[in-house]
């Protein structure tokens, strides 16, 4: 049987002032949500050495039929890519070839990548905690109080796999060609880099923490704290890494025109050796009533060995789908209590 039993709590000031706020437990139930969800991105980047991007269009889901399955997936296009001085195929700023440097025979427009992985939840356990309840927000100043509330904590193994194709700056590594470089050799490259083209196994393990509080606050209406952040370590495994042959362009000296170049096409050795073993980790919020998601993630791809294959991406979407959603005025309270202010 519903009631309206008034829960006395504190409502709180980031400055830690308080005044009581009369609050029903509407819902408190992490368990049995379903999430399907459509990620546009608003704004997401991936910094690195070897082809830093600072837009990437990155579309996604997330599908969550069960607590103890979660199917995540994304392709994304680099479309702020290739923004390191050397990703211009060599353009000096005059709009020439630079001399002495080694470009890839092909180039596509833009990096692409797709991953698609799945986590299994094996072990799951329900833990009480105060959870924070915001009431408004003015200005820099937030108003809040903490209810006891349920978190659902769960653990899992994650498996997946990503693949794609992006250029490839390949820095101070020692690179061996089919043959011998013109004129001066290796001293007279002054950069060098390819198209790298993957495909990486990725087994995991996951932590992740749900919520799904809804109360009503006298006077602010219906409020909520609900979500899943994910934390995530995974290990990719090498399937395949191969790279573009290249040329190397060289000015033609002595030449009337003195825009005069020549392309020499060179082989990469398939001797150069690769690593065969990456990783990330990272967080991951799921929104389940809200429309904002975000990852972070730091790893190291499977690339030339020598060259920087370490990055650090974010990702900030819109996401869309199936929300949790409570109407106003239903309460069903628990117990009488105090909650302290908290900053």
């Amino acid at each position: 049987m519903k009631s309206n039993l008034i829960l006395f709590l504190f409502l709180g000031l980031t400055f830690g002032s308080s005044a009581q706020v009369n609050v029903s437990i509407v819902k408190d139930s992490p368990e049995d949500l379903s999430i399907y969800r459509i990620k546009i991105p608003l704004w997401c980047g991936n910094l690195n050495n070897y082809n830093t991007s600072i837009y990437d269009f990155r579309l996604g889901v997330d599908i969550q039929p069960m607590d103890k399955l979660l199917i995540s997936g994304d392709y994304s296009i680099g479309i702020g890519d290739q923004v390191l001085p050397e990703s211009s195929a060599g353009l000096a700023s005059t709009g020439y070839p630079v001399s002495g440097i080694i470009v890839p025979q092909t180039v596509m427009a833009s990096s692409r990548q797709l991953d698609v992985q799945g986590t299994y939840f094996f072990s799951s356990k329900i833990r009480e905690k105060q959870l924070a309840i915001t009431l408004k927000s003015s200005g820099n100043v937030e108003y809040f109080t903490t209810v006891p509330g349920q978190e659902l904590v769960r653990y899992g193994v994650r498996l997946g796999m990503r693949g794609g194709s992006t250029w490839y700056h390949m820095g101070d590594a020692d690179i061996q060609y089919s043959e011998d470089l013109p004129q001066m050799g290796e001293e007279a490259v002054q950069d060098k880099s390819t198209m790298l083209r993957y495909r990486q196994l990725r087994v995991g393990f996951a932590y992740a923490r749900t919520t799904n509080l809804w109360v009503q606050a006298e006077g602010y209406g219906m409020r909520s704290n609900t979500g899943t952040l994910m934390y995530y370590a995974d290990l990719f495994v090498g399937m395949k890494s191969e790279v573009d042959d290249v040329y190397f362009l060289e000015r033609g000296f002595g030449s009337e025109d003195s825009n005069d170049y020549y392309y020499y096409a060179l082989e990469i050795n398939e001797q150069n050796e690769k690593s065969k073993l990456g990783f990330e980790i990272g967080l991951q919020l799921l929104p389940t009533a809200g429309l904002i998601g975000y990852t972070v993630a730091l790893g190291r791809i499977n690339g030339i060995k020598g060259s920087s294959n370490g990055y650090v991406q974010f990702g900030l979407f819109l996401s869309l789908g199936n929300r949790e959603r409570m109407k106003e005025g239903s309460g069903e309270s628990i117990r009488e209590f105090d909650s302290r202010p908290r900053k």
